[in-house]
């Protein structure tokens, strides 16, 4: 059965479906959710991997871009659809259920102008163990899709000088910018997540541009928890 749960993130309150197998809210969907920095020329965005929307639905609370959310789960997609329509936001935000490697079919190359994603962490031997549902071994693992893969699908629709968000672990960044040159990206802001201001960091926030020029700008660190 589906429960919805009322939430609050910066003055703003909305609501999402889910079941008790889901993820709900989490800290690395907010932290991407509010690294996007949107322009008065950006229309439309895309979101690689949606899961229940939860980046979609912080990103209409201040912005009316239209979006797009991508979800290999039929069930899932199902019950992000619900969230939107629960919430009002039919002509804001549509939900397709596809492989992200697909995206050619659904949207037109070199149309968007930001895709953005929470992707999956580890190889699928690497990190935690398996987790114990599908649903959850695809969020946390390179099952269904490879970096490289999001990297490439993002290449393909967005336009050129068109912007990639994502959130991502540190222990892989010299991975990570080796695909990202490979397809033409340039990193230009990073963000470093630290848990707190005496550990080091794990998790890094990125924008890179497709087709950009060079020069990268490292942001204050994220201190999760002061004090």
């Amino acid at each position: 059965m589906l429960k919805l749960e009322e939430l609050y993130h910066k003055g703003h309150t909305f609501y999402m479906y889910h079941k008790d197998t889901s993820f709900k809210l989490t800290t690395d969907s907010v932290l991407v959710a509010d690294f996007i920095k949107l322009t008065k020329k950006d229309n439309r965005l895309v979101d690689f991997g949606t899961g229940l929307g939860t980046i979609l639905l912080l990103v209409a609370a201040r912005s009316t871009i239209s979006m797009i959310g991508l979800e290999l789960d039929s069930e899932t997609a199902a019950i992000a659809r619900e969230t939107v329509k629960y919430n009002h936001l039919e002509n804001q935000i549509q939900i397709i259920t596809t492989r992200i490697q697909d995206v050619s079919n659904y949207i037109a190359n070199n149309s968007i102008d930001v895709v953005i994603s929470n992707p999956p962490y580890f190889k699928v031997y690497e990190g935690s163990p398996l987790n114990s549902t599908r649903t959850k071994m695809i969020a946390r693992h390179e099952i269904e899709i490879t970096f490289e893969e999001l990297v490439q699908s993002a290449n393909k629709i967005l336009k050129e000088h068109g912007r990639f968000v994502f959130i991502h672990r540190v222990d892989r960044m010299i991975e990570i910018l080796e695909i990202l040159k490979k397809y033409k990206f340039e990193p230009k802001r990073m963000r470093m997540i630290h848990d707190t201001k005496e550990q080091g960091a794990v998790l890094f926030l990125m924008e890179a541009t497709k087709q950009g020029k060079s020069g990268l700008k490292i942001e204050a660190p994220l201190i999760l928890k002061e004090g």
